[in-house]
Formats: C-alpha cells, sequence, structure tokens
C-alpha cells in the first residue's frame, strides 16, 4: 500500500503505526494533493491536517476520508495548538505569553512545526527528545512510546437519560476501542461506540458483582498498557461513589494515561426532574451527599452524627 504524506513528521508516525506502508513524497497546496491522489491510481491514500481541509470546506473532502484522532496521530504545534508566534528574539513577546499562558509552565514552544514538541503538554516531558530547528531528528523510539501509549477516559454516563449524556463523553465513545461500563449506565449509549469496540460488562448489583474493584482496576490497567483507547462508563459522575478515585490511583500508580470525563449526578438530577431545586436562596443554602455504603473496613465512620454540627436541627436565636 502507498501513501503519500506532506512531512517528515506524519511519515515517522504513520510507519510507526503501519509498518507495511511504502511511503512516497508529494509536495503542492491542498487542492493540488488531493488532485494528484485523484489522478494517481498506484496511490492507496494521503495523510493531510484536518484543519487544512476544513478551511477549504466540504465540497473538496474526499470520499474515505478518516479523521485520526491525538492518540495515534500526534498534531504539529501551530495547528491549533499554538495560537501566537513570535521571533526567539522577541523577549517582550515571549514573556508576554508566559504571563498569560494558561500553563504554568508558560506553555511557549521553542521549535519549529516539522516535529511533534510541546503539542500536548506531558510529551516533552516525558517521551520526547525530538530534535531542533536547524535540522529535523525524531527520536522514534521515544515518540513509538508515546504513540502506543493507551489511554483511559473515566466517563460519566450520567443519570440514565441519553439525553443528559455529554458531548466530550459520546466523543470519547466514537473513537473508543474497549468500553467497560457498567449496571447503572444506560445500554442506549454504547449504540455511539464503533462496533468493532470490544464491550466489557463491569456491572454490579446487590450481592452479584461480574467482578470485583481490584479485577476492574487490573483490566483498565492492562487495556491502556496494550495501547488501547478506553471509555470507563460508569453511573452517574465517575468521582461522585462512583469508585472513579479508585481507578484513576490504579492507572496513575501503573503509570497509565487517564483522563476524567464528569457527568450528571442522579444526586442532583433526580430531584431537578421532579421539580425540586436542590438549593434556593430562600431556603437552603447547602446541599449534602452522603453514601449510605462505606468501606466495611474503615476504622472509623467519615459520616456525620446525629450530634455533629453538620447535621444537628437548626437554633432559633
Amino acid at each position: 500500500m502507498r501513501r503519500a504524506p506532506s512531512s517528515p513528521r506524519r511519515k515517522v508516525q504513520i510507519l510507526l503505526l503501519r509498518e507495511d506502508l511504502r511511503i512516497v513524497e508529494m509536495r503542492g497546496n491542498v487542492p493540488t494533493r488531493l488532485r494528484k491522489l485523484a489522478a494517481d491510481p498506484s496511490l492507496d491514500g494521503i495523510l493531510l491536517a484536518k484543519a487544512g481541509l476544513d478551511r477549504l470546506g466540504r465540497e473538496v473532502i474526499p470520499a474515505g476520508l478518516h479523521v485520526a484522532v491525538v492518540e495515534r496521530i500526534l498534531p504539529a504545534p501551530g495547528q491549533g495548538a499554538i495560537a501566537v508566534e513570535c521571533r526567539k528574539s522577541d523577549l517582550a513577546s515571549i514573556e508576554l505569553l508566559r504571563c498569560h499562558s494558561p500553563r504554568s509552565d508558560g506553555g511557549v514552544c521553542r521549535g519549529g512545526t516539522r516535529f511533534p514538541a510541546r503539542a500536548r503538554r506531558w510529551v516533552s516531558r516525558r517521551h520526547c527528545g525530538l530534535g531542533d530547528n536547524r535540522g529535523w531528528k525524531i527520536d522514534s523510539a521515544h515518540l513509538s512510546t508515546f504513540m502506543k501509549a493507551g489511554i483511559c477516559y473515566l466517563v460519566g454516563a450520567g443519570p440514565g437519560d441519553p439525553g443528559l449524556f455529554t458531548i466530550k463523553g459520546r466523543a470519547c465513545l466514537e473513537r473508543a476501542e474497549v468500553v467497560v461500563y457498567d449496571y447503572l449506565c444506560n445500554p442506549l449509549l454504547l449504540k455511539w461506540a464503533p462496533d468493532s469496540a470490544e464491550k466489557i460488562y463491569v456491572g454490579k448489583k446487590a450481592g452479584t458483582h461480574t467482578r470485583s474493584q481490584e479485577e476492574i482496576n487490573a483490566l483498565l490497567v492492562e487495556k491502556a498498557r496494550s495501547g488501547k483507547i478506553i471509555v470507563r462508563l460508569k453511573g452517574g459522575d465517575p468521582f461522585l461513589f462512583g469508585r472513579g478515585g479508585e481507578e484513576a490511583e490504579a492507572l496513575a500508580d501503573a503509570g497509565c494515561l487517564f483522563e476524567v470525563v464528569p457527568g450528571v449526578t442522579s444526586a442532583i438530577a433526580g430531584p431537578a426532574y421532579a421539580g425540586i431545586p436542590v438549593t434556593h436562596r430562600a431556603h437552603n443554602a447547602a446541599l449534602t451527599i452522603f453514601t449510605g455504603h462505606e468501606e466495611p473496613g474503615k476504622a472509623n465512620s467519615a459520616l456525620a452524627t446525629r450530634r455533629s454540627p453538620a447535621l444537628q436541627e437548626p437554633r432559633s436565636c
């Protein structure tokens, strides 16, 4: 199979994913490259930045378009990752960028667009030593480590109504390679996952657990280490009595990448659907959410008791 990427950076990345491809050089702007692809029957495909296609409009998008997710093809700095460029001698602008960057380390990329440095914050710190502007050089071993690393999205499935599922949660599902889901997740959400995705049920009901929490943690780590894009779909919000914190700890301890996608919790959505505001300026200025099932091995309960200030009846002055 012959592919025509448009930069050395993309060439290295695509060969790390598909060693069987034969790469040929192609020059010209995006419309020119698309015309060359249509005219040359020996070419099986072309790798382009989707941002370039989007700027030209839908009418030029070729048939058979496949959009690669950033976990597989790392975008170049300057293609949405960096919005402002300046000369390295322009110290005033560099200092201004540092002051206004949302990143604590300044967010300034000291590299060209021919290699993927700092397109995602953790890349340069863990995986990259990718060269400099004087002559592009890519450490393929480091880049391969990054590209083959999996990631686990801890996604809140909401309270049951698919209409309350988040847009970001759906986007994660649409590119998932593995979906690990709970009993409280509406099965209709699974239709957004690709047909090719592996779907693993790990639901728990009273007295019936398909897998222990330790087994679920180990499963997520195993799939992440194998380079998969995983969606851990959890009812409500993953960090509200969903043991998402324990799963995040297990992934972090194993050195696996993960991201939390919050969900709508039934603790708020249920009362709201019944017309009950959980806070009201004239009546209720606080909201307490507590579990009915604490960890049985804990030495002391973390719940307030009737005698504690948190649950005492109000007194008139």
